[in-house]
């Protein structure tokens, strides 16, 4: 069931020695998983140009983007995307450490969407490589220039019993 996100990771792991090109900003785009997710995106934060997410889309048809904002306020910047997921209907169903799960009633249904989310980190490779090592303690976070979610639609939604947040 949480195949996804384990996928996200896994992938966003394989991202770290492609991490320069996240660093580009795709200014034109101002809404996250535009058609289906419809965040806007907040200002002082951006949408990398490449997310590394092809593979994702490819393998489990689904819809896949991410968002990044800088290291220092990255707190702020996790508060309003999460109270815009809420206002959007979103809520919390699960999850740990930096990967999170929520699920979105669909009307009329014993259905929810499922989105997963997943925190990840830009910046300098060999720092990138050690956290997705779990080697947090030995890093050097100076070199870490921003901080971002991975964001994913599950292509099915989950009912009954299936749902986490009810």
């Amino acid at each position: 069931m949480r195949v996804l996100a384990v996928t996200l990771l896994g992938l966003a792991l394989v991202a770290c020695e492609h991490t320069e090109v996240w660093e580009i900003h795709d200014s034109r785009r101002r809404v996250v998983l535009p058609g289906t997710l419809d965040l806007a995106v907040v200002e002082g934060s951006f949408i990398p140009r490449n997310c590394q997410l092809d593979t994702i889309v490819r393998e489990r048809a689904t819809v896949a983007d991410c968002i990044a904002f800088p290291t220092q306020t990255s707190q702020d910047f996790q508060n309003l995307y999460l109270e815009a997921l809420s206002s959007h209907g979103w809520r919390f169903a699960g999850g740990a450490a930096n990967v999170f799960f929520f699920e979105r009633p669909q009307p009329r249904t014993e259905c929810s969407d499922r989105l997963n989310f997943v925190g990840w980190i830009l910046g300098d490779p060999e720092e990138i490589a050690k956290f997705g090592r779990q080697e947090e303690p030995s890093m050097d976070w100076s070199r870490i220039t921003h901080k971002s979610f991975i964001m994913a639609i599950e292509p099915a939604p989950v009912c009954g019993n299936e749902r986490d947040a009810q």
